[in-house]
């Protein structure tokens, strides 16, 4: 990877990672937060690109809550959607390749589905999100590839790692809070973890890859057993209820099966797949 970086979302969980990847490699870049450049401003980002005239741009910038999302909807679509937008225009304007990450959520993860689609859902599905958060995450995706010819889209999911909140540190925290935890144990999907993401962003770069591509750990796990794993691992003893989803009210629709097939990442040089319990160690010897 060579030129100029813009990262965007730099204080974020996959943020804060590419702040660490890019410092300890020693490239050049410029890591905005969202109190340096509020990408909902077009004025404001197409002050950076002018000042800064990136060759990459990589936004890890969103609206992550899923649940405010249903109480907030326009804030949602304004970060999620509309500002991609924005950032693609500006990128097509400068000649910039722009690297953005959506989400498993675009997809309806209907419990069928698990049985239709073993290996998860590919590029091709026609998304169908069931909640505002997917909606204007795909919104970004349309808007990204209508405006910008030089892009790279990855869709991740349940994205864990050391900075930002995760359900792994959710699990943890809550654990020294409480004798019982009540995880639901009937959504299935897998974890992606922050390293991975950036070691094989890197793999695409690299690759010259264009285009949409599916990026998560290997393996098939719910959020009970993802929950047990970390608790065996740490030797921590509280205990934990397994209950369906439907016993688990939220104010959004989640998806039943949400795992991504990820035969493409891996048929691309230098990308490296890792399964979901390699990922959850890693994580729990950074944390």
């Amino acid at each position: 990877m060579k030129g100029r970086i813009l990262l965007f979302g730099a204080s974020g969980q996959l943020g804060s990672q590419w702040n660490l990847y890019l410092k300890g490699k020693g490239f050049s870049y410029k890591s905005c937060t969202s109190s340096v450049v509020d990408i909902t401003d077009g004025t404001s980002l197409r002050s950076v690109f002018n000042s800064y005239r990136p060759d990459i741009v990589i936004n890890c910038a969103a609206f992550t809550n899923v649940d405010l999302a249903e109480d907030e909807p326009e804030e949602a679509r304004e970060v999620n959607g509309e500002a991609v937008g924005t950032i693609a225009k500006l990128c097509e304007d400068a000649g910039a390749k722009l690297i953005h990450y959506s989400t498993d959520y675009v997809f309806p993860g209907d419990s069928e589905d698990r049985e239709r689609l073993p290996l998860g859902y590919p590029e091709t599905y026609d998304p169908n999100p069931v909640n505002t958060y997917g909606l204007t995450k795909l919104i970004g995706e349309q808007l990204l590839q209508k405006y910008c010819s030089n892009y790279i889209i990855i869709r991740t999911s349940w994205v864990c790692g050391p900075g930002g909140i995760n359900f792994i540190k959710t699990m943890l925290r809550l654990s020294e809070e409480k004798d019982e935890l009540r995880v639901v144990n009937d959504q299935f999907g897998a974890p992606t973890f922050t390293g991975n993401i950036v070691e094989n962003t890197m793999a695409l770069i690299d690759a010259d890859f264009k285009g949409l591509i599916h990026a998560s750990s290997s393996g098939l796990t719910n959020w009970h057993e993802l929950a047990a794993a970390t608790f065996e691992k740490k030797n921590i003893k509280t205990k934990l209820k397994a209950i369906p989803t439907s016993e688990y009210q939220t104010k959004a629709v989640r998806p039943l099966y949400s795992r991504l097939d990820i035969s493409n990442l891996e048929s691309i040089s230098g990308t490296r797949i890792i399964s979901w319990q390699e990922g959850l160690d890693d994580l729990l010897r950074q944390l």
